[in-house]
């Protein structure tokens, strides 16, 4: 799960790199290229952490899916009632602003997954740099808030892979399994672990 995680956050990273990008007027192909080669550099590294990580439970897998679908379901209303509405009333210039807010917010329900508190902090910074955005001049606006944006989700693909390699290189972790319940657990006692999972 851990793997998947950062594989998803690295694809969302290299979104919100190519729309600060585009947003800035930064179009030469260069500097996508940018974003999207951090993104690849991520997945292969938590895929390659991933050979040693312990197994989860179908049952878990599903709970934790489930918590993803409502979260991920919630954010994507969200937003295309923000932009809309905040493209009626003319204040567009606002958007990547609004989209970074209930990115940001999204995040904070999946912290209770198994091993996942350090969402808390992703999507703290997220929610701070969509309302900071909101005080940029236009011209700043878009760059800083997706490149910042990106920053904020690579950086957190970076802590999960070193959690995974971290874990992966414990010899009493190491290919070993989770019991079943055990991350169910876990979703009802709240974050109380470090690894994303």
């Amino acid at each position: 799960m851990p793997c998947i995680g950062v594989i998803i956050l690295s694809v969302a990273a290299s979104v919100w790199w190519s729309m600060g990008m585009a947003l800035s007027g930064h179009t030469a192909p260069p500097w996508f290229a940018i974003g999207i080669a951090v993104s690849l550099c991520l997945a292969a590294a938590a895929i390659r952490a991933n050979r040693h990580m312990r197994s989860i439970p179908e049952a878990d897998r599903r709970r934790i899916g489930r918590l993803v679908g409502w979260a991920s379901g919630a954010e994507g209303v969200a937003i295309l009632v923000a932009v809309n509405l905040l493209n009626w009333t003319g204040l567009q210039a606002y958007d990547v602003c609004a989209i970074a807010v209930i990115v940001g917010l999204h995040f904070i329900p999946l912290a209770r997954m198994p091993h996942a508190r350090i969402y808390n902090v992703t999507g703290t910074a997220l929610v701070a740099l969509g309302l900071a955005g909101c005080l940029l001049p236009e011209a700043a606006r878009g760059l800083t808030v997706g490149t910042g944006g990106a920053t904020v989700i690579w950086a957190t693909c970076a802590f999960v892979i070193r959690r995974m390699m971290r874990q992966g290189s414990s010899p009493l972790l190491k290919k070993s399994h989770i019991e079943p319940g055990d991350a169910g657990n876990s979703l009802r006692r709240g974050p109380a672990a470090k690894l994303v999972g």
